[in-house]
């Protein structure tokens, strides 16, 4: 009797680890977007541990602050960097920066990003994200990056930098959303120099845009010091419903002669605007200081006309969607297509 119950419980374990298998179906899509809000406790919680049918509880993280990351996957060839990533399958922008990734048959490879002032290269294989893997089936990837600094045009290169990825561990998370089911739990170990430069634990759930919680540590000027981070999924409408109720500043909003009107009663520093399509295709992407008053922002020509279209508008890391009129030239009729859009952001 024994037996038969120790052979059902390995059918049943082996089973469920194929089950949890990374494969091809795990790979980002374009149109994709997850809003991930920052949990301003990190400290709070402990490096999460591997195995089967585990419990990882972040209930306790909190977000008073509302800081979040916005993730939107799109076309590299919708980008103004994507010709420097001419091997990039798929791109994604995270509040402001861009990331270029390279789908191979054993994984996905990040080949890149823009950092706003600097453009990072990988010179050799890549970046891993996530491979096409069972549990405890360890990756190493050794890789080179150069830097390019986008004001001095200097170019500065990093040699032999070590990935470790791995799947870890299956089970259950569970955050201030709410709880997640047969999740995997996914380290990736980067070193340099001999030194662990950062460790991220992953928890996907049946693909890798799927992330439903990060804890990761990134490493300080004194080796084994490291500064923590939390972060975890959330619903884009209940969050854009909180943020209504707390507006930072209220906007005036239209558009005409392909020119945005923005009209604001404050000055900002570094907000970041996205023009959408109704698709949620980035057609625009804008990184400027907004001053108290009238601001005008041209618009690429060859933005469709007759169509309706939103504007991202992030601030803080607060995200904030405003619907825009359709983008033609009806100057005498302007202050009828006026959006008012008080309480936006």
């Amino acid at each position: 009797m024994k037996n038969l119950i120790l052979l059902c419980f390995i059918r049943f374990t082996t089973n469920f680890i194929a089950a949890q298998s990374i494969n091809l179906d795990w790979f980002y899509e374009e149109g994709e977007t997850t809003i991930k809000l920052i949990a301003d406790n990190p400290e709070f919680f402990d490096d999460p541990i591997g195995g089967i049918a585990m419990t990882w509880d972040f209930s306790e993280a909190l977000t008073f602050s509302m800081d979040t990351l916005t993730e939107i996957y799109l076309s590299p060839d919708s980008l103004t960097n994507g010709v420097l990533f001419p091997l990039a399958d798929i791109a994604k922008t995270v509040n402001g920066f861009e990331f270029y990734y390279e789908f191979r048959d054993e994984g996905i490879y990040q080949i890149g990003f823009d950092a706003i002032q600097q453009i990072i290269q990988f010179s050799t294989i890549g970046s891993p994200v996530g491979f096409v893997y069972g549990l405890n089936e360890p990756r190493e990837t050794l890789y080179d990056l150069i830097t390019i600094n986008n004001i001095s045009g200097d170019t500065t290169a990093q040699n032999d930098i070590l990935n470790i990825s791995e799947l870890i561990g299956i089970g259950t998370v569970i955050t201030p959303e709410g709880k997640y089911e047969n999740c995997v739990l996914q380290k990736n170990s980067t070193m340099s120099n001999g030194f662990v430069s950062s460790e991220s634990f992953n928890f996907f759930k049946d693909k890798f845009s799927n992330q439903i919680a990060t804890f990761s540590k990134t490493a300080v000027t004194i080796p084994n010091e490291f500064t923590k981070s939390f972060t975890y999924q959330t619903d884009i409408e209940e969050l854009l419903s909180t943020v209504e109720k707390n507006p930072l500043f209220e906007w005036k909003l239209y558009s005409h002669s392909n020119q945005i009107h923005i009209i604001s009663n404050k000055n900002y520093q570094s907000v970041d605007l996205m023009l959408l399509n109704s698709s949620g295709d980035l057609l625009n992407k804008f990184h400027q200081n907004i001053i108290r008053g009238e601001n005008v922002i041209k618009v690429k020509d060859n933005v469709p006309l007759g169509q309706f279209y939103l504007l991202s508008v992030i601030f803080r890391n607060i995200l904030k969607l405003a619907e825009l009129p359709e983008i033609i030239d009806i100057i005498d009729k302007i202050h009828n297509r006026v959006i008012q859009a008080n309480n936006f952001l």
